[in-house]
């Protein structure tokens, strides 16, 4: 067998990973801290509660590495490359602590906390084998699209008031760690070799994203506070809102949960299809009678339509100009929803979406203003 062809078929390990992953899952519910190179060889950084790459923050998980079956000579040499990684990262996070807290531009300049590194990637597929090579790669891409969204309350600001302790992040990352270890052996044969195959893939992934569902909110709900779960979905809400638009909304009333955890999912072509959130559906949440179910739907398809007739403006100075409009709009349509709904459904509705979380939040969820 060439190389190539032990690159494109990994299949001849299948059974015997099966086999280990069957053994992660049943002992996953009640096992130990897990034990990783990174923390145990030197534990200067812990990257289960830090943003780093997705390498460097899967290779904590001595789980997620038993399956690759490294030799002990390729696991050292893994663990010194993850290990120079995070002194070039403590030296550049010292150069970053002398900058102004609100130095955000230089922070975004020097990428800053790093996300990706495609020479540590590279580096560490090195030290592999071809067949390792594939099921790391393949534990990467299923970590990317965790359901989990750990890296979500890591790196997004808006979740700052939360107030997660270490020890809730380490359990969210656990839970990332069963997801990957639940989804692998049912996703071994999705084709990744191109893009388009991935697209394809990434629609059954998030099937089983679905199917992980039940579990994840049942854990989820263990690790946070009740305080902190619901304040959590109030802030996925309007981040979902603003980034997928009335579309998302539609979506969401054209097909239900139940219908997405039984295999059906929209088909919209935009990233809303994937998406498995924390927050109910809004059928649910507002129990909306089919009149106004009707009715929202159409508000978000002529919010929709409406939004395709501006184009985006040709010169800075109008920037703002067209920003203040979009959002107006914006707000106009979340209005008129609004006003789809009893007064018993609008209280619903505030509760669902809480507080505006930042500025931007404000200026797409405060109707008051206009």
């Amino acid at each position: 067998m060439t190389q190539r062809q032990e690159l494109q078929s990994p299949m001849w390990a299948i059974h015997a990973l099966m086999i280990l992953l069957s053994v992660l899952c049943f002992c996953g519910a009640s096992r130990s801290v897990a034990q990783d190179p990174l923390t145990n060889d030197n534990p200067r950084v812990d990257f289960r509660v830090r943003v780093a790459p997705t390498d460097v923050r899967l290779a904590a998980s001595d789980e997620l590495l038993q399956i690759i079956e490294m030799s002990d000579d390729e696991r050292q040499r893994f663990t010194q490359r993850l290990q120079e990684w995070e002194s070039d990262y403590l030296e550049k996070e010292t150069e970053i602590n002398k900058l102004a807290d609100d130095d955000y531009r230089e922070r975004g300049r020097r990428r800053w906390p790093p996300q990706r590194d495609r020479q540590l990637r590279a580096d560490l597929l090195a030290i592999l084998s071809p067949s390792q090579q594939v099921l790391f790669e393949r534990i990467v891409w299923l970590w990317g699209f965790s359901p989990v969204h750990a890296k979500e309350v890591l790196w997004g600001s808006e979740f700052d008031e939360l107030k997660l302790t270490d020890e809730q992040h380490i359990e969210l990352y656990r839970l990332t760690v069963d997801w990957v270890i639940f989804a692998l052996p049912q996703s071994l044969e999705l084709p990744l070799a191109t893009r388009g195959d991935r697209m394809k893939s990434r629609r059954q992934v998030s099937l089983l994203a679905w199917k992980f569902k039940p579990e994840r909110d049942r854990r989820w709900r263990q690790i946070l506070s009740e305080s902190q779960t619901k304040r959590w979905q109030q802030i996925q809400w309007q981040k979902q809102l603003i980034g997928g638009g009335f579309a998302y909304l539609r979506s969401l009333l054209d097909i239900n949960y139940s219908q997405r955890q039984q295999g059906q999912l929209p088909n919209t072509g935009t990233w809303g299809d994937y998406f498995v959130p924390y927050f109910d559906s809004p059928q649910q949440t507002l129990e909306l009678n089919e009149q106004q179910t009707v009715q929202i739907r159409n508000i978000c398809s002529d919010a929709v339509a409406n939004g395709k007739q501006f184009s985006l403006p040709e010169s800075r100075d109008q920037w703002n100009t067209f920003i203040d409009a979009r959002n107006r709009r914006f707000r106009q349509t979340v209005k008129r929803i609004v006003e789809t709904l009893t007064d018993a459904q609008q209280q619903r509705w505030q509760s669902m979406i809480g507080e505006p979380s930042t500025p931007l939040a404000e200026a797409h969820f405060d109707i008051s203003q206009d």
